[in-house]
């Protein structure tokens, strides 16, 4: 079905379409400018009707522009935004002038756009920063940091705490957050990383560890200082890091996305890679004591299975393996050494150290993509930006 704009006459009680040709897959209305004209553009092409919608002409026929998103501030002024690029146009649309902008924009921009005047305006970008611009596009300021927004943007991927008052977080775009007062405010740490921060964790009051970075380029990251400062301290693995946890201040263990796990014995200076019988993510990862670890993961979509070390990660043993509606393991507590829990589209429990695992009730039928165990009977699961909670272990 060619796309169309719907236009009512009678305040919205009946709608007649303006039906485009083929060819035009993706259509949206920009701006309405005056009484008579509004704007819509698709393909690199800007439409306009002056006449309420009757027609509408392609304004820019000779001089297509790709946006993700436009901003239409008067008959003439016109902004633009896609990628790393900022568009201006002075003539109604008909040509454009590209201009370099810091960050990545993403597509559906338009909400992410405002202009005061012909020179002056603000663009939110991927990350949440908004810039500021008084020479139409030539230079930009950051006037805010980095901002959470609820979306993959700026996913918060895993946590650490020295204490009751200080701990850390990392997620997508490079993000190191740091709370000293447990949790009421956070600050940015300067990070390594040029892209994601998978995991974290601590193994003392000054001593971190983070891994993450882009497919085909992971790091490990390491702060010596309270998480002040951090350094890039190995380059390992094509595929995605997931989660690094510590037995203690030698022996660690970070997870990757295709079965491989790394460990290292000289705390963090070197890593060796243990090959486990996975060939999916290894998610869940927890640590019960010096030499004791629990992972979990997955054969497939359709298969997956926890996994214990006693030998601080130096060997790993299956203890259980699940199909059909055992699927999608992805996070793993333990409240002490005999009992723990394991989430994902189905939640588990063991009681006598990993050696036996059976189904308990879970809040919802969706995927449980956290767990978090207070003490024997308070435990909290999140899911789909829900949170629920247990008093009853």
């Amino acid at each position: 079905e060619a796309p169309h704009i719907k236009r009512t006459t009678n305040g919205g009680t009946s709608w007649t379409d303006t039906t485009f040709g083929p060819g035009i897959t993706s259509l949206r209305l920009e701006k309405l400018i005056g009484s008579t004209s509004a704007v819509a553009y698709y393909a690199g092409k800007i439409l306009k009707t002056t006449n309420l919608g009757f027609t509408w002409n392609t304004i820019n026929q000779n001089n297509p522009v790709t946006l993700s998103g436009m901003f239409v501030l008067d008959e003439n002024n016109f902004f633009g935004a896609d990628n790393n690029s900022f568009y201006i146009s002075s003539n109604g649309g008909v040509n454009w002038v590209q201009k370099s902008f810091p960050e990545f924009i993403p597509p559906n921009s338009s909400k992410r756009m405002a202009f005061l005047n012909p020179t002056t305006g603000y663009i939110m970008s991927y990350i949440n920063r908004i810039f500021y611009t008084t020479n139409a596009g030539d230079n930009w300021t950051a006037i805010t940091d980095r901002m959470g927004g609820g979306s993959p943007a700026t996913w918060l991927k895993d946590y650490s705490f020295i204490n009751d008052n200080t701990g850390f977080v990392c997620g997508y775009n490079s993000t190191i957050l740091k709370t000293t007062d447990t949790g009421n405010t956070w600050s940015y740490k300067v990070s390594p990383f040029t892209s994601h921060i998978t995991g974290i964790c601590f193994i003392n009051a000054n001593t971190g560890f983070a891994c993450g970075g882009i497919s085909g380029c992971q790091y490990i990251a390491k702060t010596t200082n309270t998480g002040e400062n951090w350094n890039i301290i190995d380059s390992i693995g094509y595929n995605s890091l997931n989660k690094i946890r510590f037995f203690n201040a030698s022996t660690g263990i970070c997870t990757e996305s295709y079965g491989k796990i790394f460990r290292t014995t000289d705390g963090g200076d070197n890593w060796a890679v243990f090959q486990s019988t996975l060939t999916y993510g290894i998610f869940g990862v927890f640590i019960t004591n010096s030499s004791t670890g629990f992972i979990a993961g997955g054969l497939s979509n359709a298969e997956k299975k926890i996994f214990k070390t006693t030998d601080a990660g130096a060997t790993w043993f299956e203890v259980f393996g699940g199909s059909g509606i055992y699927t999608g393991f992805y996070s793993l507590e333990f409240v002490n050494s005999s009992t723990g829990y394991c989430a994902g589209y189905e939640l588990l429990k063991t009681t006598n150290s990993g050696a036996n695992w059976f189904k308990i009730n879970a809040p919802t039928s969706s995927f449980c993509t956290n767990i978090e165990v207070i003490n024997d009977n308070t435990m909290y699961i999140t899911s789909l930006g829900t949170v629920y909670k247990s008093t009853n272990a």
